[in-house]
């Protein structure tokens, strides 16, 4: 709180409005601070985030987010994914992720 000057009041106020948008985690990684993981909603032991970039994705990361089963990306900059638990689906499958990019196709 003290890095970014907010006060017990400001942060209050932010925990409010994200739970009220159902938001359940954020996950930031040092290694990667070009984004932002936010949880919302938990299935059984799975769970599914949007990750969010700070600019817009290069052509690897593209590349990495439309071949893999646990993304689904939606913008240049907005990825959804579903990280699965310990037991039951690890991803979202190949086939609802082909028939979800069919009907939304990905605007880079």
């Amino acid at each position: 709180m003290q890095v970014v000057g907010l006060d017990h009041e400001e942060l209050k106020n932010i925990r409010r409005k994200l739970r009220k948008l159902g938001c359940i985690s954020i996950k930031t990684a040092t290694t990667h601070s070009d984004y932002a993981d936010i949880g919302f909603r938990r299935v059984g032991l799975g769970m599914y985030f949007y990750r969010i970039y700070s600019r817009p994705m290069n052509a690897e990361e593209k590349k990495e987010y439309d071949e893999d089963p646990m993304f689904i990306p939606y913008t240049d900059r907005v990825v959804f994914e579903y990280g699965g638990g310990a037991i039951g689906p690890q991803s979202f499958g190949e086939e609802i992720k082909e028939e979800f990019m069919k009907k939304h196709p990905v605007k880079y």
